[in-house]
């Protein structure tokens, strides 16, 4: 997933994000297994998902929680998509 860079919420252990922050591209629609959290919340629109190769169908005000270390894959949505995203690491010392 690529994310157009915002210099107020830049962190390398937190990353929040709106469907107007990210850029299009093939990688975003092949299976995937990311090292962070990742929490999403569907503002308006409907989208499928997989995770863990579990289909979810999502519509508006569908809470999306993926763990780390699961594989997921964001299959379809519709043009009226809007999400809210917070992607996280938690370090344990």
């Amino acid at each position: 997933m690529v994310v157009r860079d915002n210099p107020a919420l830049r962190n390398e252990e937190f990353r929040f994000f709106d469907t107007e922050d990210l850029i299009p591209n093939e990688k975003m629609l092949r299976p995937a297994r990311s090292h962070h959290f990742t929490i999403g919340l569907i503002k308006n629109g409907d989208h499928s998902a997989k995770v863990n190769l579990i289909d979810y169908q999502l519509h508006k005000n569908s809470l999306l929680v993926i763990p780390p270390f699961t594989v997921d894959e964001f299959c379809k949505s519709k043009k009226d998509l809007s999400i809210k995203v917070a992607s996280f690491r938690l370090i344990i010392c």
